[in-house]
């Protein structure tokens, strides 16, 4: 089946995938959607309107539909032809800012494909593209490769908690000196903030209960060790819960307590804005 690629006049994301497409010396059929391809798409988007996301912006293009496949952004679209779609999880399609390739991130402590992984920020980053990241201390080792070859522009790092916690909130151990390490590597990107997710954690008696206070506290605490510095931009963000886990949204006002404890630690501390 041939592999259709829907293009935009002007779009530079585009032009990087037929230029990675061509890298690989994989053959496709480009269809500018504002010349000569503007009715095939209308016919390809009658028939995928479900699969095609549409944002603020409209669609994001480029689109690349093969054996019924509908991937769709730059970092899909390289995860599905180098790694059979392994990295998926790991490269999310999102609306994009402007001049950045973002939906990133390294959740795992096992990543798959890690070189390749890199090889296709490698291939971004040669075209002009600045990259986004989120990390949440997993996978260190990875990390620091990439802030040392300078591949990050802005690094999200998602702290879910004390390390002795991080079981029961991604069901993945990891030590205080691999999360301590992975914090190291701030002060080697060029922007970055820290998000402290205020979690849902299985108690022990398999009760579910949020990230208390004191256990926000002593994850901010471990960032001032880690890193000698108690001025990083540190956001406190709660998790909305499902309806299953029988718990209320945190209101505002609980979090004040929050950026209490945090700022003994983290003076930065503020609790991100809630979402129109």
């Amino acid at each position: 089946m041939e592999k259709h690629l829907y293009t935009a006049k002007g779009c530079s994301r585009c032009s990087i995938v037929k230029a990675f497409l061509a890298d690989q010396k994989i053959e496709f059929v480009e269809k500018d959607i504002k010349g000569e391809g503007k009715e095939d798409f209308k016919v390809f988007y009658r028939q995928n309107r479900k699969q095609v996301r549409r944002g603020t912006n409209g669609i994001e293009f480029p689109i690349l539909h093969a054996n019924g496949a509908v991937l769709q952004g730059i970092g899909p679209i390289l995860s599905q032809i180098l790694t059979n779609g392994k990295l998926d999880p790991f490269i999310q399609s999102r609306e994009p800012e402007p001049g950045w390739l973002g939906g990133l991130n390294i959740f795992a402590s096992k990543l798959p494909e890690q070189e390749t992984f890199m090889e296709i920020l490698r291939f971004v980053k040669s075209k002009g593209l600045r990259i986004e990241l989120a990390s949440d201390g997993r996978n260190p080792a990875l990390l620091t490769n990439l802030t040392d070859e300078k591949l990050l522009d802005r690094l999200i790092f998602v702290l879910r908690g004390p390390a002795d916690l991080y079981h029961a909130l991604t069901g993945e151990g990891l030590s205080e000196t691999k999360l301590a390490q992975s914090l190291s590597c701030l002060s080697r990107s060029p922007d970055y903030k820290i998000v402290l997710l205020v979690g849902i954690v299985k108690q022990d008696d398999r009760t579910l209960a949020f990230l208390t206070p004191e256990e926000a506290a002593d994850a901010a605490k471990l960032v001032e060790t880690a890193t000698g510095t108690k001025t990083h931009p540190f956001v406190i963000q709660p998790v909305k819960p499902d309806k299953e886990s029988g718990l209320k949204p945190l209101e505002q006002t609980d979090l004040f307590k929050y950026r209490t404890r945090c700022r003994r630690f983290m003076v930065k501390s503020e609790i991100a804005l809630e979402e129109s």
